[in-house]
């Protein structure tokens, strides 16, 4: 019997859908089809699907028509969008938190996946507001913020208990009120903040008696968005703060201190009599994190405080693929010096002339923990593979996405687009049948082009084997450097002309 709850309304030309439609239907969809945007909407405002899959090929004016006019009818404007389109293409009328994008040619399987996390979700919501019940599941299903934003809409009251790991804490809600929080010595607004950094983990709900004295009176609404914006604020600057595994020590004697230091700048100061490492001070201090960085990171400006990374972290800690100085470079290179500690993402294209030299490379890949593979993509026997093969984190704040890109007469017509964001070019095509591609990327790409090999040591190319990170450090940092050069050139070329014009 098919889910009512399950509806979706598939906008696309005739021809891209029958694939889609099987697979939806297999796994028991209501699936209903509009082959024009003028039909989806007919079809959409008739009866109001869950979600809608919209082919932008239809037109992109036509398809920000289509969603802003549903999302301005109260009966429609619930409705989740799961776009299929360019890459690069931007719509207007898309909503972060709740529709998704798929970049063509599209996968249906990562599609119908997206599909099921969504309807896992909603289910999930639903039971989390029915009056007197008790629930639980996983917060990579729903979010916290998520979680309590129903609580408070239904006025449930109980504990919801967060489990992540061997962590634990505990939230407490009268009327949908956040009255008090726990996570193991920390109480408060603070527990409560650090919980709103759990983005895995599993939850339970308890409805009933509340065993606490209320301690936080902040209505909840402004709870989440003041502990929200100071967890964003916190990572953003996490560069120039304080590591909390890094110790601190006080180069000021108590008496040569200001006087008329703020109550939690002193009582950080009175801390630091008793205590040195930076989490010890966060986990006795009264104020939240976010505040007590702040004003360790002041202290150091000031030089009343000394820093230094604790001997076993750093022995500990294993260096990433590409140097916190290449990762500034590439992100200049693209115009993002002004947000330096955000997450970014970059393109390597990957010249194959066969199937077996891509999946040469994937097994390579697949040894590094910082590799994420398409499985379904990596695991075709296409003979010719087009499309993600998978993404690499090469740094905390840089991404790269693997794009395989088949070296032939019929896709040379998509090589332009690929020039965007783009890091790099790595060619595994045997010589002679990539040489093409090769010399357009280096001449209108303007990026460096790296031929490399995988069994045997061939002259003009880089070895790569399973485990050998020195050998992708190596091929990285080149990109990187390019990148550099390319970026310096430029500025020369823009100074020549200032001066020319001021002559």
């Amino acid at each position: 019997m098919t889910d009512r709850r399950r509806q979706v309304l598939v906008v696309m030309p005739q021809g891209g859908q029958k694939p889609l439609l099987e697979l939806l239907q297999q796994e028991q969809f209501e699936v209903r089809l509009g082959e024009t945007t003028d039909k989806g909407l007919e079809s959409a405002l008739e009866r109001p699907p869950d979600v809608m899959i919209v082919d932008t090929v239809l037109g992109k004016d036509l398809v920000e028509s289509l969603t802003q006019t549903l999302l301005a009818n109260p009966r429609t404007e619930k409705i989740a969008f799961f776009f299929i389109g360019g890459e690069g293409e931007e719509l207007s009328s898309f909503r972060r938190h709740k529709d998704q994008f798929f970049i063509r040619p599209f996968n249906a399987e990562q599609l119908l996946s997206g599909l099921l996390n969504y309807f896992r979700q909603k289910e999930q919501t639903q039971q989390v507001g029915l009056p007197d019940q008790d629930v639980s599941g996983d917060l990579t299903h729903i979010s916290l913020v998520d979680l309590l934003q129903v609580m408070n809409l239904n006025r449930r009251d109980g504990t919801l208990t967060l489990t992540r790991g061997t962590d634990k804490g505990e939230v407490f809600l009268l009327g949908g009120q956040v009255v008090e929080a726990k996570l193991g010595q920390v109480a408060g607004e603070k527990a409560f903040f650090r919980l709103l950094t759990w983005f895995e983990g599993n939850f339970q709900f308890r409805h009933g008696e509340v065993p606490v004295e209320p301690r936080i009176t902040i209505p909840t609404d402004h709870l989440i968005l003041d502990g929200v914006r100071q967890n964003d604020e916190m990572n953003a600057q996490r560069d120039s703060l304080p590591a909390p595994s890094s110790e601190v020590v006080l180069l000021v004697p108590q008496e040569h201190l200001p006087s008329g230091l703020r109550p939690t700048t002193q009582e950080i100061l009175l801390l630091l009599q008793n205590m040195r490492k930076v989490q010890d001070v966060l986990d006795h201090g009264s104020r939240p994190d976010f505040e007590i960085l702040q004003i360790l990171r002041a202290l150091l400006d000031k030089g009343i405080l000394s820093t230094r990374e604790r001997g076993q972290d750093v022995a500990n800690r294993v260096e990433p693929l590409l140097s916190t100085e290449d990762v500034l470079v590439v992100k200049d290179s693209f115009g993002e010096s002004d947000a330096l500690l955000q997450e970014a993402t970059a393109k390597l294209v990957l010249l194959v002339a066969r199937g077996e030299e891509l999946r040469g490379l994937v097994q390579v890949l697949q040894a590094m923990p910082e590799f994420e593979a398409d499985v379904s993509l990596a695991g075709s026997r296409r003979e010719l593979l087009f499309g993600d093969i998978g993404q690499l984190q090469v740094a905390d704040t840089l991404k790269i996405r693997l794009f395989s890109l088949p070296a032939t007469d019929e896709t040379a017509p998509l090589w332009r687009p690929f020039c965007r964001r783009l890091f790099g070019v790595l060619s595994i095509g045997e010589e002679g049948l990539v040489s093409e591609a090769e010399q357009f990327f280096e001449q209108y790409g303007n990026v460096e082009v790296v031929k490399v090999g995988f069994n045997e040591m061939r002259e003009g190319t880089l070895l790569l084997r399973a485990g050998d990170r020195d050998a992708w450090r190596q091929v990285l940092h080149r990109f990187a450097a390019n990148l550099g050069e390319r970026r310096r050139r430029q500025g020369s070329q823009n100074d020549k002309r200032t001066e020319t014009e001021t002559v």
